[in-house]
């Protein structure tokens, strides 16, 4: 005879193996359906006004060899997101931008020791306009949840020109972001102030000037400018992109593009040169009279100023020989003047 099972009782055998089974299958498909999501967003580009409206970039590597994180988040075009006659779709796309933007710090993070990266928000120009506005809380709101994955990756952060209203907005921030914030320095817009606290952290050469970093700085990436993806497929030399060369010269080549120094072949020149002239000839087609006639003006005027110029230098000189006359003039006349009085008495 079975006894009935005691509430809750431990389970064993084989019903036991088959339950931890599921459990297994359910956390692999988790961790494979966040694997696949995060595929996704590391093939995702961001549309150009994404782009050009909230760029940051990474500055270089500590002294530990922690990469750093860079983001002027004061001069993001927030309105363009969330003012009047805002898309939602935009605000999806920002949303993946900044996931795409933790989740290449949390990559580039697996190379140091700590496995932690440095976070440097800069909040010059940050407004009450962002603070009244609904819309940005409620996406700020959503953004610290998704964040969730990434705190462990956090060494420390600074948070740099905080103004007044910055301040509030992290006050409203703090309690959820709970014992990261202990990892953050704040500072105000004082640079004397912050500027040394970085760089006894941070190498010179790895910061930009404005934060007391050296005049020669190179950023290691340039991300929310364009992308690697992006430059193969706008590059005005296809040709030289089908040679079979090693991805590693190719990436060489699109770093050293962005960075602008980029020395090109007189072939790769004269290629530029040529798409430069059918563009003037296509945009003008009359071109060559219209830069004719503007040479006129420039003459036209140029030889006004010098009439103008001649004019006032001959009333000058007028004015400087006439001067010296009116005075032996004056004189003679006193002089008559006494001899006539000095007959009469």
């Amino acid at each position: 005879v079975r006894r009935p099972k005691r509430k809750g009782a431990r389970e064993c055998g084989p019903q036991r193996l088959s339950n931890n089974n599921t459990i297994n299958q359910e956390l692999s498909s988790e961790t494979d359906a966040e694997s696949a999501y995060f595929n996704e967003i590391k093939k995702w580009i961001p549309p150009a006004e994404i782009r050009q409206g909230f760029p940051y970039y990474f500055s270089g590597y500590d002294y530990d060899g922690r990469p750093i994180l860079v983001a002027e988040m004061g001069k993001w075009k927030w309105s363009s997101v969330f003012g009047r006659g805002a898309n939602p779709q935009t605000e999806r796309a920002l949303e993946t931008h900044i996931i795409q933007a933790l989740y290449r710090m949390s990559i580039l993070s697996q190379d140091s020791p700590d496995q932690e990266a440095v976070l440097v928000l800069d909040f010059d120009g940050f407004s009450h306009a962002q603070l009244g506005n609904t819309g940005y809380l409620r996406f700020l709101q959503r953004q610290l949840g998704n964040s969730e994955h990434f705190r462990g990756k956090l060494g420390y952060g600074y948070f740099v020109n905080v103004n007044f209203v910055a301040q509030t907005m992290l006050s409203f921030v703090k309690p959820m972001l709970g014992a990261l914030f202990e990892r953050v320095e704040i500072y105000g817009t004082n640079p004397r102030q912050w500027a040394p606290r970085l760089l006894r952290k941070i190498p010179k050469n790895q910061l930009a000037p404005w934060y007391g970093g050296s005049k020669d700085f190179k950023p290691l990436a340039r991300i929310g400018i364009l992308g690697y993806r992006e430059y193969r497929k706008t590059c005005l030399f296809p040709k030289a992109n089908q040679k079979p060369h090693s991805q590693q010269q190719r990436y060489q080549q699109f770093r050293q593009w962005t960075q602008g120094h980029l020395h090109l072949t007189p072939k790769q020149k004269a290629i530029v040169r040529k798409i430069a002239e059918r563009l003037l000839k296509s945009l003008a087609p009359n071109i060559e009279h219209q830069l004719q006639r503007l040479g006129d003006r420039i003459y036209n005027g140029i030889r006004r100023d010098q009439q103008m110029s001649d004019e006032m230098e001959e009333k000058r000189h007028q004015e400087n020989t006439s001067k010296p006359l009116k005075i032996i003039k004056q004189a003679l006349k006193k002089g008559k003047k006494k001899i006539h009085r000095f007959r009469k008495g």
